[in-house]
């Protein structure tokens, strides 16, 4: 993907949050936990270096309208 941000391909990052995984477990009887999860499953992911999500895609794919 290309940061527009940042102007340079990049590889996507998606920090995944221990802290709020197992707290979360604990405190809510994993309910949380499995939010959290589902969250982080559709969440897009973020630029490793300035933490947008301003992408643009590049390769053999376009957009069919």
């Amino acid at each position: 993907m290309y940061c527009k941000n940042c102007k340079r391909n990049v590889r996507p990052i998606k920090p995944f949050n221990w802290a709020v995984f197992l707290i979360g477990g604990f405190l809510t009887a994993g309910i949380l936990a499995c939010l959290y999860w589902i969250y982080w499953c559709v969440v897009s992911g973020v630029c490793p270096m300035c933490r947008d999500k301003n992408w643009r895609e590049t390769g053999i794919r376009k957009h069919i309208y």
